[in-house]
């Protein structure tokens, strides 16, 4: 799976980061010591970043919040990474308590049925407004394709971008329920290095027929450039998703983990937060329960209904 690199490191680390805020009054977090927080990583979620690089970048973020927050945090305080090459060895930690934080894709969450076990917390946006991402299916405004059911013998992209799984899935289980068997084995769905904004500059030149987009660069795009706006159309607009999400073990103290939505969802509220915010490429971070998740997982579970997988 193709990721956009910075953003997706970033998340992490910055998501992390305002765990380490946490670590108040010698809270004891359940089957650790007060000062460890453990923290696992899926190795296959970090792209092309080493391991190394997004051990020793984590810990930057870390101490950098740390050293500048007014939170009252222990100095002593020891973040400890676990990095995961497969996924059996996550699930087998997270159920025997062994990571207090996580970060995951909403696919695995439900592919590996993990709930119940860890509860979602945050995610990122790129939205200020919205916890939320959706995908538009985008054509020049002379394709004769007017709608999904129309597409025939189409070429359709999926850019390099951190929502690369999902976009796939939905647009996958799009066209199964929308086009005749026949129809859809002649559309071809496509791999590519361009980013989002790349792939909707080569919709407009016409060096690409269809891709897909997520709405908040097209909206930005049409916004910036008004031609953009003229010389293309959505064709297919997906449902209200969510890619990915910051969880807790299911024990985790109430008052740790209180502590670590507040100080994330505050970080658009000071000037260094606003910073960190934009080396995420993130406007926002919000809160997220798992009734959030339920238009992803109708999606994912459609998704394995139809290709078993």
């Amino acid at each position: 799976m193709i990721m956009s690199l910075n953003m997706k490191k970033i998340s992490l680390f910055i998501l992390g980061a305002s765990m380490g805020c946490v670590m108040l009054n010698n809270t004891t977090i359940a089957q650790s010591s007060a000062s460890v927080l453990r923290f696992g990583f899926y190795t296959k979620d970090l792209g092309k970043s080493s391991i190394k690089e997004t051990d020793e970048s984590f810990k930057r973020w870390v101490e950098t919040i740390k050293s500048n927050t007014k939170v009252n945090v222990l100095s002593s305080a020891i973040m400890k990474n676990n990095f995961y090459d497969s996924k059996e060895s996550l699930v087998e930690d997270i159920k025997k308590n062994k990571l207090d934080f996580m970060n995951i894709s909403t696919f695995n969450f439900f592919d590996l049925d993990l709930q119940g076990t860890i509860i979602p917390m945050l995610t990122t946006s790129k939205v200020k407004e919205s916890k939320f991402e959706r995908y538009f299916l985008v054509a020049h405004k002379n394709s004769p394709v007017e709608d999904i059911t129309n597409l025939n013998n189409a070429r359709v992209f999926i850019p390099n971008s951190f929502s690369f799984q999902l976009q796939k899935i939905w647009l996958q289980v799009e066209l199964k329920n929308k086009l005749k068997p026949a129809d859809y084995a002649k559309i071809e769905i496509a791999e590519t290095n361009k980013k989002g904004n790349e792939a909707l500059f080569a919709i407009f030149f016409k060096k690409m027929d269809y891709a897909v987009v997520r709405e908040d660069i097209y909206l930005l795009a049409c916004e910036l450039n008004a031609q953009i706006k003229r010389q293309t159309k959505v064709i297919a607009t997906s449902n209200k998703f969510i890619n990915n999400f910051f969880a807790r073990r299911k024990d985790v103290d109430p008052e740790i983990y209180k502590e670590i939505v507040k100080i994330g969802m505050n970080l658009d509220k000071t000037v260094e937060g606003k910073q960190i915010l934009n080396l995420m490429q993130m406007n926002s971070i919000h809160e997220i329960s798992i009734a959030d998740l339920q238009e992803t997982e109708s999606l994912i579970k459609q998704y394995k209904k139809i290709f078993g997988k």
